[in-house]
C-alpha cells in the first residue's frame, strides 16, 4: 500500500497484467486501498498466477482476491421447550456452509 496513489495508477498497473477491458470496476476502500472487479474469476485467477504483486512508482503492491467474511447469526427469543438438535438440525438444512460447531 502506497499513500496518495490515484486509481488510474491502480488500473494502469493491473493492465500491465490483463487488457483493460478485463477491468468491470475500480473503488477506493477503507484504509488507503483499492477494490478493483474483473470481468470473469478466470482473470482474476490467471492475474494472481502470472503475477502475485503489481508495481507503482517502483514499488511492489501485493494483492488478493475479494474475501467475503464469514456470517454469524444469532438466533434468539426461541421458546426453550424446543430441543436444541431439532433447531441444529433445521439449520443443517439450510443452503449455509458452517465453518463452526453450531453452539446451542
Amino acid at each position: 500500500m502506497i499513500q496518495d496513489v490515484t486509481q488510474i495508477e491502480y488500473i494502469k498497473a493491473f493492465s500491465q497484467l490483463t487488457p483493460p477491458n478485463n477491468i468491470k470496476f475500480a473503488s477506493r476502500i477503507p484504509n488507503n486501498r483499492f477494490c478493483i472487479y474483473f470481468s470473469s474469476k478466470n482473470i482474476v485467477e490467471k492475474i494472481i498466477i502470472k503475477q502475485p504483486f503489481i508495481t507503482i512508482n517502483n514499488t511492489e503492491i501485493p494483492y488478493r482476491r475479494l474475501i467475503n467474511p464469514a456470517k454469524r447469526i444469532i438466533i434468539s427469543n426461541v421458546q426453550p421447550i424446543i430441543p436444541h438438535d431439532i433447531i441444529a438440525k433445521a439449520i443443517n438444512n439450510l443452503p449455509l456452509k458452517c465453518y463452526h460447531q453450531l453452539h446451542l
